[in-house]
């Protein structure tokens, strides 16, 4: 969730960033577009469960490719273009990976809630065996453990 939070961050500071480069507006506004994209299926991965922290990584260096790319937009177009294009890339593998995630987070929770389903009712079926056999279990065992012993009155 942290991690989700440094991101929103960045993502509303790359936003101010693109007034800066207007020249290659298309291609940064294009890939800006796929990464709010990717991170809103991040944001879906991690409410189902996923652990999402490898893709807000690789988002957050996204980011900072775009954010070069707008630093050198004015004194070398390709290497911006390279920045945009490395940019775009991780955000649609971002993109591509998040529903997976998101999945095994959801497998994993529905996991965890039929085990203690599982537990509860083992208790349960323990305590009413217990309950229902366990005076005869006591006095057997107190039998064999007891059996030459006899018991005399005092007066």
């Amino acid at each position: 969730m942290f991690g989700a939070a440094i991101f929103a961050a960045a993502l509303v500071l790359s936003q101010g960033l693109a007034p800066l480069v207007s020249a290659q507006s298309s291609g940064y506004s294009s890939a800006l577009k796929k990464i709010e994209s990717a991170f809103t299926a991040v944001q879906s991965a991690e409410r189902e469960g996923g652990n999402v922290t490898e893709l807000v990584s690789q988002l957050n260096q996204a980011l900072a490719l775009l954010s070069l790319s707008s630093n050198v937009s004015a004194t070398n177009p390709a290497l911006s273009e390279e920045y945009i294009a490395n940019a775009t890339a991780i955000a649609e593998h971002v993109l591509s990976s998040a529903p997976a995630i998101g999945a095994r987070g959801d497998a994993g929770r529905s996991e965890r809630t039929y085990l203690a389903i599982g537990s509860s009712a083992g208790v349960v079926a323990l305590g009413s065996l217990i309950y229902v056999y366990g005076e005869l279990v006591y006095y057997a065992i107190f039998e064999r453990l007891y059996r030459g012993y006899i018991v005399k009155k005092h007066d």
